[in-house]
């Protein structure tokens, strides 16, 4: 028997949960980069969005793929013992404490670059560098334990923790803070103290096993340690327009290509997470040994999510305009990026709700082949358009392009696992 037998119905619930927090956090981010836009100007805005994108590059690399091997090896187990749930919380913990202090070590060495990307003098590093590490930190226990709050179905607690970490946070600290620099730090400071806290509550009432943790570290490493370069070219698709716009063209330009992200990611974010709320569910069913209905049903909510992309493409389309010159006025450069790079959403989309069933359904990193292959024909683009000096090519297709065959290529990989499974129904990740 599993934990807790896993329903489709039950999944919808989870994602009213998780819709209701993603809603508030979705217009309290608004709020934030429109109060940041106004108070701290335009520079300030593109360090804010700079920081926060050089933060996510680095984070998900050093999470060794845990994001997704926390909720795949839980889902998966048949054992009704929680412990081993939660050793894989503490395993995955450890790694990351590890990756982060390597990381952070060998960041130190570049304090030139970071300094010139946010246009500082070399006596602002410490501000910015702590800023830094505490924000990835604080990102990284997040990640890791709202991913063990998904793997057992307590999309409550789940939803409470982004609630609070990324939008009640994000917000309070605001009207405390003088800068972008100690704004992070405080931010980072508490979210590491309360994530700190909520990994070790259970600790007293679970038994403790060196053995077996160490036996989960071993684990997570040999899924993890393959979609590092998946990690890596994920985040590199959103983080390097960004980042070299800053380098070569100006801090100030790079905010106009942070609003187009932004709005981007705001309208593909309720995607993102009906993938994650669906993949501890799939799990178990695949688990229980019915996997041509897991297809079958996946198959549905794709036809859901491109029915819905397309509306969602047509009213950003028309919404952007105003939008921007209503609340951001001084980012009104970013008006027709945006819109070009919204026709893109279906194809996006369709690699969100995919990705982390790939990742379920196969040990073999598809995924970080195709990160890998996209993040290519971004650096592509990126150095036609510097060399040449052609906008459209570093503002639009060093986006458009990479997240099309991104969506492709997935398609093609869950086209090729499929006909698999169908092959062989009994077969298992």
């Amino acid at each position: 028997m599993l934990n807790k037998p896993a329903h489709f119905s039950d999944s919808w619930k989870a994602t009213m949960y998780t819709l209701v927090a993603q809603a508030i956090f979705m217009g309290l981010t608004l709020y934030i980069n429109y109060w940041i836009n106004k108070n701290w100007d335009v520079e300030g805005f593109a360090a804010y969005n700079l920081l926060k994108r050089l933060s996510t590059f680095l984070l998900f690399p050093i999470l060794l793929g845990m994001g997704i091997g926390i909720p795949k090896y839980i889902s998966l187990q048949k054992s009704p013992n929680p412990h081993p749930a939660y050793h894989y919380l503490l395993a995955a913990c450890a790694l990351f404490v590890i990756s982060f202090a390597c990381m952070a070590g060998i960041l130190g060495f570049f304090s030139d670059l970071l300094l010139r990307s946010f246009e500082l003098e070399s006596d602002q590093f410490p501000r910015l560098f702590s800023a830094l590490l505490l924000l990835i930190f604080s990102q990284g226990l997040f990640q890791l334990l709202s991913a063990y709050f998904r793997a057992k179905l307590t999309f409550r607690a789940s939803s409470g923790l982004h609630l609070v970490v990324m939008s009640v946070f994000p917000f309070g600290f605001l009207f405390v803070s003088p800068d972008v620099y100690r704004y992070f730090q405080l931010y980072g400071v508490i979210s590491i103290l309360c994530l700190m806290l909520l990994i070790l509550l259970p600790w007293r009432k679970i038994a403790m096993n060196a053995v077996r943790i160490k036996s989960k570290m071993r684990e997570l490493l040999k899924f993890g340690l393959p979609r590092v370069v998946g990690e890596l070219s994920l985040f590199g698709l959103e983080f390097l327009p960004i980042f070299s716009i800053s380098l070569y063209i100006g801090l100030k330009e790079s905010g106009y290509m942070a609003m187009t992200f932004l709005l981007l990611k705001l309208g593909t974010v309720p995607f993102e997470l009906y993938g994650n709320v669906m993949m501890p569910y799939v799990g178990q069913q695949w688990a229980q040994g019915n996997p041509v209905a897991v297809l079958k049903r996946i198959r549905r909510f794709q036809w859901g999510a491109f029915l819905l992309s397309v509306a969602g493409f047509t009213g950003m389309y028309f919404s952007i305009p105003p939008l921007i010159h209503r609340f951001y006025p001084e980012l009104s450069h970013s008006i027709a990026p945006t819109q070009y790079l919204c026709m893109v959403m279906p194809f996006y989309i369709n690699y969100l709700i995919l990705r982390n069933v790939i990742d379920l359904l196969r040990q073999k990193a598809y995924n970080s082949i195709n990160l890998f292959l996209a993040l290519g024909v971004q650096l592509i683009m990126l150095t036609i358009g510097f060399h040449f000096n052609e906008a459209f090519y570093y503002q639009v297709l060093s986006i458009g392009l990479p997240f099309i065959l991104l969506g492709v290529l997935s398609q093609y990989t869950w086209l090729m696992i499929r006909k698999q499974t169908l092959k062989e129904p009994a077969v298992t990740p």
